[in-house]
């Protein structure tokens, strides 16, 4: 389940960095979409790190696991207006 939810994050990302490249969006557009691939990068991080401590029980991924996650819920709350 976290491989399918890693390739959907990256498979997402993908498709906004193919939108940053088309050219049709505003310098404040663009901005916010640049924001949105940077939480997908997170959140990717954090799946892998998740995968990672899955397969090897090293707590340093479960370390990693958390951080990402806490980054990544702060950079959604930022995005979303919630902070």
């Amino acid at each position: 389940m976290l491989l399918e939810y890693v390739g959907m994050c990256e498979a997402v990302s993908d498709q906004l960095n193919v939108l940053l490249d088309s050219g049709v969006m505003n310098s404040e557009g663009i901005a916010y979409v640049s924001e949105i691939i940077d939480a997908f990068g997170i959140l990717i991080d954090e799946g892998n790190a998740a995968i990672d401590y899955i397969e090897t029980g090293e707590e340093v991924y479960l370390d990693r696991f958390d951080d990402k996650r806490n980054a990544a819920w702060d950079k959604i709350a930022y995005l979303l207006g919630l902070e």
